[in-house]
């Protein structure tokens, strides 16, 4: 197996390059590490093995503060059991030629993602600032790991008092990341860092267009920016995530569990979203997919689409005997995205969808989208 010289991935204007000034797009799988305070058993050296021979080249590692942080000295230190888990499965990137996005998922004393009193608490902060130094200073020289995803789909209520535009309450996210950031760039000038846009919720109207979650009716654009923060960064090495699962009627993991969710299919006729008439097909996905790219190209910063997929209940038939279209739904994304060259990430809804094996249907359409099938052994 050839060894990594992929180098350094670093920011060139909208997109990415890596260390030898080629472009480079991130076509990433997501593994879900959970939040236990002991190393995750799972994704193992063939986990990054079968991800390369479909066609994936980066692994985003969904990690807990919990496995980190040892909350029982004062100031919290780290783990050196953490240390060894990363380590190792730098090493399996590094040996099948892939990079490794590192993002938290759950941030300090969360008990689950999207931790709202992240943005009430200022020990929650000043831990997750600490964290990301501690993070930073350890992988400063290490290619292998493509970029840092600080806080995973940040959600914050809106502050009491505040009106719209909400900007007391977007300042907090914002204030945060900034803070990060310069935490990070104290020891670390390499490596990418990636921004997400703030999940706001609890506004007082839902005409506000504030609903907090973008699969229903609207994206958020409360603040003009699509709800992302202004960043400084010394290094100019930063990006922007969002996510998207769409048709959200279709593809999310609880589509599923809503009125007649288990007999859609795609493509069809039926509305795409409550608030339009865009139907259920690729000129719709083309549309939803790229909604915030002309506000991040105008920042003159990469887009990375840090989670996409579709639920495997959308491969086979629905009750009616009609397939639902997990496979061309995979085809005409991975299309779009080469197509606006999109940095991307699929997301595991559930780990065993690919523990030990990716589910047979959704590996054969992303080696079918990948052009590997004749790469299976």
């Amino acid at each position: 197996m050839v060894k990594s010289n992929i180098g350094f991935i670093r920011t060139d204007g909208t997109g990415f390059t890596d260390g030898n000034g080629n472009e480079y797009i991130i076509k990433g799988m997501g593994f879900w590490g959970g939040n236990a305070p002991t190393a995750p058993d799972s994704f193992h050296e063939s986990d990054f093995a079968n991800m390369a021979g479909i066609g994936f080249n980066s692994v985003r590692l969904y990690l807990g503060a919990n496995f980190f942080e040892d909350t029982s000295t004062k100031p919290v230190s780290y783990k050196d059991a953490t240390w060894t888990w990363l380590n190792e499965r730098i090493e399996w990137a590094r040996k099948y030629n892939m990079t490794l996005v590192l993002n938290f998922h759950f941030t300090p004393a969360a008990k689950s993602i999207s931790d709202r009193a992240l943005f009430t608490d200022k020990e929650r902060q000043d831990r997750l600032v600490a964290l990301w130094r501690a993070v930073a200073e350890r992988c400063a020289n290490e290619p292998v790991i493509a970029a840092y995803d600080i806080v995973n789909e940040p959600n914050s209520r809106v502050i009491n008092g505040d009106t719209k535009p909400y900007g007391a309450t977007f300042k907090v996210w914002e204030d945060l990341a900034n803070r990060v950031v310069a935490a990070i760039r104290e020891v670390d000038m390499n490596h990418v860092i990636i921004i997400e846009r703030l999940w706001l919720s609890g506004c007082p109207n839902p005409a506000d267009n504030a609903s907090p979650n973008d699969q229903h009716d609207k994206w958020q654009n409360v603040n003009g920016k699509y709800n992302f923060p202004d960043i400084t960064d010394p290094a100019n090495n930063y990006a922007y995530t969002y996510h998207c699962y769409e048709p959200g009627r279709y593809v999310h993991q609880t589509a599923g569990d809503c009125n007649d969710g288990t007999d859609r299919v795609y493509p069809a006729d039926m509305i795409a979203k409550h608030d339009g008439n865009w139907k259920m097909n690729k000129e719709f996905l083309e549309h939803v997919y790229t909604i915030p790219l002309d506000y991040i190209k105008g920042k003159n910063v990469p887009a990375y689409i840090g989670e996409l997929g579709i639920h495997i209940g959308n491969f086979g038939e629905n009750s009616a005997g009609i397939n639902k279209g997990g496979r061309q739904w995979i085809l005409d994304v991975m299309e779009i995205l080469d197509k606006y060259k999109l940095s991307f990430n699929f997301h595991p809804y559930y780990e065993y969808e690919i523990r030990p094996n990716v589910y047979p249907a959704l590996e054969a359409a992303l080696r079918e989208a990948f052009g590997t099938e004749s790469d299976k052994i």
